[in-house]
């Protein structure tokens, strides 16, 4: 036959759990912390302050989270802000998968707030019965508090997969010139841009002198697919400009005595 269980064991499991759900609570709010300041990031902001947050209660910073990255689509958009903003969102197409999603954060702000300044109001573990009660809600909580990690982890996890991306994307200018139609900023840059590579490539039709014809080249660079306006996409005006630009090559404008047409050519500069 089984021992009656004794009130001050009840009391320090009860004890345990209370510890395992704070501890649960508090690596949440740590975590939101962390990834608040980098939710919405513009380049108009001069420093990025990272403390921010810091002195910020679990219900302000679960109100920021839930307005700033959890997105109904179709619901209206936030007024842009001037310049560049960078914004890591999870999207929900279905209106009672959103809302359940934001009823359940504000679940968690109350149940924190409960156990930490009413949990003994309603629970005084005086006696085994209240203890046993005490645990059951506990239970309950721990287990919701793993669920709520969870979904923080995730949401985690796809933040720092879209800044690796974001990353990548910036460092090729292949991408990121086109994406903001601006040229590259430097030597490197153009060196890498798939443009100075074909019209390097383009450079087995050059004369005897050394310099290739660049209307030659550009007939050359439309049989590797690239357009025929390709400069356009990185805010340029003319091949002829992307050569200038470039800093890439010499450039000769020489008149043709046969036709009187005035025609460029180009050479890679020593790297």
């Amino acid at each position: 036959m089984s021992q009656p269980q004794s009130k001050s064991v009840a009391r320090e499991r009860v004890a345990t759990l209370v510890g395992k759900c704070l501890l649960n609570f508090q690596l949440y709010e740590v975590r939101l912390k962390r990834i608040a300041p980098l939710i919405e990031l513009s380049v108009t902001e001069s420093d990025l302050d990272l403390r921010r947050c810091s002195t910020d209660t679990l219900g302000m910073l679960v109100k920021e989270f839930s307005a700033k990255a959890l997105v109904l689509e179709g619901q209206d958009e936030p007024e842009e802000k001037l310049g560049l903003t960078i914004r890591h969102r999870q999207s929900f197409f279905n209106k009672d998968d959103y809302n359940k999603r934001i009823s359940s954060l504000a679940e968690l702000v109350r149940e924190r707030n409960y156990l930490v300044h009413h949990f003994y109001e309603d629970y005084d573990l005086s006696n085994v019965e209240s203890c046993n009660e005490a645990e059951k809600y506990l239970d309950r909580i721990l287990g919701q508090t793993n669920e709520w990690l969870d979904e923080q982890k995730q949401f985690m996890a796809s933040m720092a997969a879209l800044m690796e991306l974001s990353t990548q994307i910036y460092a090729d200018p292949n991408l990121s010139c086109r994406i903001y139609e601006v040229p590259p900023s430097d030597i490197n840059e153009w060196l890498m841009l798939n443009e100075v590579i074909a019209l390097k490539a383009a450079e087995k039709l050059k004369a005897s002198d050394g310099y290739t014809e660049l209307d030659k080249a550009i007939s050359y660079l439309q049989s590797t697919g690239i357009a025929h306006d390709a400069y356009r996409q990185i805010g340029l005006s003319s091949w002829q400009q992307l050569l200038y630009e470039s800093g890439c090559f010499d450039i000769l404008k020489k008149k043709d005595e046969a036709t009187g047409r005035w025609a460029r050519r180009y050479r890679s500069k020593p790297i």
